[in-house]
């Protein structure tokens, strides 16, 4: 299943932006994920396991989430999950707020033991910005303030805010035991209301000198500048009419053409962090060696 539109809400604008300005405010504790994305990118859980708002760590249970103590600073945004959504199935909730970042290109759900089509993430949108983009393994698209999106995140997905502007959303994640439909996340089947037109960015071709670039780039390429290597090929794909993964080759053939034996194996390690096999507190870094 790729991504989708699930529907739209048609916010309070005034009494969103107490809430979306509430969340500026937040604090930014350590970032439970933060090999996955570099720049300023802020999650609070609003609504997880224990009610405890220092968790970041999601976690397939058995019981429905509870308010942490940051979901009183947002008693609009609270509001809505309460009339729009299916809190039986809700398990977590992060307000998110990015600035001039982006993400490893990754599969989510890769640590649990259930199967990860039993997982059902949400994305809304709370500020719109126009220099912030989703990907799939299908598209790059633009989420609008009030949609309702299905993200994949079972599959290769990405996002990036090219912006010093802030972009606010809600991430929510629903899990269920068995056979399920989109519509079951909802409070009530005639919220879901699939078929609305997506922003689809269009990219250009990837330029015919490319992989003569990816040559050039491992002249320059060393363990101090990895990090930020393996970052800025992981943007290209919102550009250009690449599969959103490609950055990971890209990567191992630079560490394959230079001299260094170690940069090949974290090229490698990445790529099976990221998209392919990753345990449970598992944790990388392009910084260690």
């Amino acid at each position: 299943m790729t991504s989708f539109i699930l529907g739209k809400i048609d916010f309070d604008i005034p009494r969103l932006a107490e809430d979306v300005a509430a969340v500026k405010t937040m604090r930014k504790g350590r970032e439970t994920y933060d090999e996955f994305s570099s720049g300023f990118w802020k999650n609070v859980p609003l609504w997880n396991e224990n009610g405890d708002g220092s968790d970041g760590l999601f976690r397939d249970f058995g019981l429905p989430a509870r308010p942490t103590e940051y979901a009183s600073h947002v008693p609009y945004l609270t509001e809505v999950l309460e009339e729009r959504f299916n809190l039986r199935q809700l398990v977590m909730v992060r307000a998110r707020d990015i600035v001039d970042a982006s993400m490893m290109p990754h599969k989510d759900f890769l640590e649990l033991e259930e199967d990860p089509s039993h997982q059902f993430r949400v994305m809304i949108v709370l500020e719109d910005n126009e220099a912030t983009y989703n990907s799939d393994e299908e598209k790059v698209f633009r989420m609008r303030t009030g949609e309702v999106w299905f993200l994949d995140a079972a599959g290769v997905h990405c996002a990036a805010n090219f912006s010093t502007e802030s972009r606010v959303s809600l991430c929510l994640d629903f899990s269920f035991n068995g056979p399920f439909t989109p519509a079951d996340i909802f409070s009530s089947p005639n919220l879901y209301e699939p078929g609305s037109e997506p922003m689809i960015v269009k990219r250009q071709p990837l330029p015919e000198h490319f992989e003569m670039d990816i040559r050039r780039m491992a002249v320059a390429c060393n363990r101090h500048n990895f990090r930020d290597l393996a970052f800025a090929l992981a943007k290209l794909h919102f550009s250009y009419e690449v599969p959103n993964d490609a950055c990971y080759d890209w990567l191992i053939e630079i560490a394959d053409r230079t001299d260094d034996p170690a940069l090949v194996a974290k090229a490698e390690q990445a790529k099976d962090f990221y998209i392919a096999d990753r345990k449970i507190h598992e944790r990388f870094s392009f910084t260690e060696w």
